[in-house]
């Protein structure tokens, strides 16, 4: 819900921070520095700015099966580390019989990776998973130099939050942020036990917020949320107050294409219902170049920079754009709407100004939509948004951002499916709480397919197509949520029917659910804090699930599904080893939605 102008409780508040003394705020520990206001004023400000637009017109409308400039511009400068690294992993796997130098290069594997959400929970487990892909990892591991090979990695809510502090940390791998980044120790909302710093950072937290509303611009609770979750990834000081998403692109390895081009994907619900239809709803994504949707037929994209600013078809009426309204930690907020909510419910009574912001909260936004985050819509007045297929999203003036786990995919597959991109295999990384117990059940994959079928339906050709897969009852009752199963392993055997295999058929997937192997796994999401016992184990967890404990066998299985549609597209026979692995891992096709499985309860223990 917005909240328009100043209430009586906003000049309250202010009237009671001013009355309290607090210690001088320490510099913030960021992996670069953060521009201060020119008036002087030693805390960064969170207000968006006005700035004159780069072009008349800042819309980049798409045909099918193109992407973004920017984005074309970054795989282009990254292809040669990704073909190397490429051919490094495939020959460290060890295949019998398959030579690296002939499944690389320009006819070689685009590989993604998908981090789900599933909050803090997600974000460590997640991190544990792309820790096993690092070649900078402490310890070698049958995944390592998968990072460095993918052309894409994408993440929404937890799994966003673990690419963000990635990202924003100048690309810096997980060991390093759970050393000296990540502060989850005590819960992100009450940061401290000491009454007198959380005092402090209530007021910062307040101000900040103000400061943009002070601005002219509306604000909401993924405001509120988005201050709170930028102090825990590298910043508790200001909580990246004035570091914006796009200035990601400024980093070295953003312009030395060093890594997988990051994503981070929100969804739409427009009709500001908390009860959402995931096919009624709108994919949205951002990078740090560009923000915008392949989704409905729309195909438009804006500046992540200029996002805020409102347009009508493209272009501003005076020629001024808004910047730093894209603020890292807001974008963070958007992708995890859910935690509004617990944002709203906020409850700290130990302190005066903790006090004010839990009645100020509660009292300037309502129950109702408080999972929605409105924002200027960029798509406002563009022909292809206004559409049926697009639900007239371009006759909107904003859009109503809502966190993607919220329509029930909670694995961030939609970018990895867009022709363009060409991604043959996706990594999978399913964190998601979808049982009754807090494990995946493959609810994700389910969805995503059932979006997939109503977008060819609806005539989307932009979308690939997506692999066949079994039921969430088939998942729990045949255990494929306890184990990793690779999904379309058949490039002729998709949605998008039996057709020869070229860089537009749907990619094979690599499923790596969550599965306790050191340790009890199946945390709440709406956990907002962690001991360093548990950070450490639930990293660990996800290095090891990912990999199978680090198998031999199983990494030389992987390998084999990264290069299956490479083998398909040159019509190379697989090896008998890579045959064996597709039998033993890909799955075959079984159902089982028996009725005395519906009352079936997956609560594993763990394995080691």
């Amino acid at each position: 819900m917005l909240l328009r102008g100043l209430s009586l409780w906003t000049l309250f508040l202010a009237s009671c921070l001013n009355t309290f003394a607090f210690p001088a705020n320490e510099e913030p520990s960021v992996a670069f520095a953060q521009k201060r206001k020119s008036s002087g004023s030693k805390e960064p400000s969170y207000a968006p700015f006005y700035a004159d637009c780069p072009s008349q017109n800042i819309i980049e409308s798409l045909s099918n099966g193109s992407i973004p400039q920017a984005e074309s511009q970054y795989m282009s400068t990254r292809s040669s580390i990704t073909n190397t690294a490429l051919k490094d992993f495939l020959k460290n796997a060890q295949l019998p019989n398959m030579a690296a130098d002939n499944l690389s290069g320009q006819n070689g594997p685009s590989i993604g990776i998908a981090l789900s959400g599933g909050g803090f929970r997600a974000m460590l487990l997640d991190g544990g998973a792309v820790a096993a892909m690092d070649a900078r990892h402490n310890n070698h591991t049958v995944f390592s130099g998968l990072l460095q090979a993918s052309d894409y990695i994408v993440g929404t809510d937890g799994g966003a939050w673990t690419l963000g502090s990635m990202a924003v940390n100048n690309f810096s791998a997980v060991d390093d942020l759970q050393n000296s980044v990540w502060q989850l120790a005590k819960p992100v909302m009450y940061p401290k036990s000491a009454i007198v710093f959380n005092a402090n950072f209530y007021k910062s937290l307040m101000n900040q917020v103000k400061a943009k509303q002070d601005a002219g611009f509306n604000v909401s609770l993924s405001d509120y949320w988005g201050r709170v979750l930028g102090r825990p990834f590298g910043d508790t000081t200001y909580g990246f107050a004035n570091v914006s998403f796009s200035s990601i692109a400024d980093q070295d390895w953003y312009r030395n294409g060093d890594f997988p081009y990051p994503i981070i994907t929100f969804a739409t619900n427009q009709d500001y219902s908390n009860q959402i239809d995931n096919l009624n709803t709108i994919m949205l994504e951002a990078s740090p170049d560009v923000f915008g949707t392949f989704d409905a037929g729309i195909d438009a994209f804006i500046p992540t920079e200029y996002l805020g600013t409102t347009l009508d078809n493209g272009s501003s009426a005076n020629g001024s754009c808004v910047v730093n309204y894209d603020n890292f930690g807001f974008m963070m907020a958007l992708t995890s709407t859910y935690f509004n909510t617990q944002m709203r419910n906020f409850n700290d009574s130990s302190t005066k100004n903790g006090r004010i912001i839990q009645e100020f909260l509660k009292n300037n936004f309502s129950e109702h939509g408080e999972q929605v985050a409105p924002i200027p819509n960029p798509f406002r007045g563009v022909s292809s948004a206004r559409t049926s297929l697009a639900n007239n999203l371009g006759d909107d003036d904003n859009l109503n951002i809502v966190d993607t786990s919220l329509t029930g995919e909670n694995l961030p597959l939609w970018p990895l499916l867009q022709k363009g991109r060409d991604v043959d295999v996706i990594f999978a990384v399913d964190n998601s709480a979808d049982s009754e117990y807090v494990w995946p059940n493959g609810n994700s994959l389910v969805k995503t397919y059932e979006r997939v079928l109503d977008a060819e339906k609806k005539g989307n050709a932009n979308v690939k197509g997506f692999p066949y897969v079994p039921s969430t009852q088939s998942f729990v009752s045949l255990h494929y949520n306890d184990r990793p199963v690779f999904f379309g392993c058949n490039g002729r055997n998709t949605t998008a029917g039996d057709r020869p295999v070229t860089r537009d058929t749907p990619p094979l997937i690599i499923y790596l659910p969550n599965v306790p192997w050191n340790y009890y796994t199946n945390i709440s999401t709406d956990r907002t804090y962690y001991t360093e016992d548990q950070q450490n184990n639930l990293v660990l967890n996800g290095l090891i699930s990912s990999t199978m404990d680090n198998e031999t066998y199983f990494g030389q299985c992987v390998a084999c599904a990264v290069v299956k549609r490479t083998l398909e597209r040159q019509n190379i026979t697989a090896s008998p080893a890579c045959e064996q692995c597709y039998n033993d891992y890909c799955w075959s096709g079984i159902y089982d939605d028996t009725s005395a499985n519906d009352d079936l309860v997956y609560d594993p223990t763990p394995r080691l």
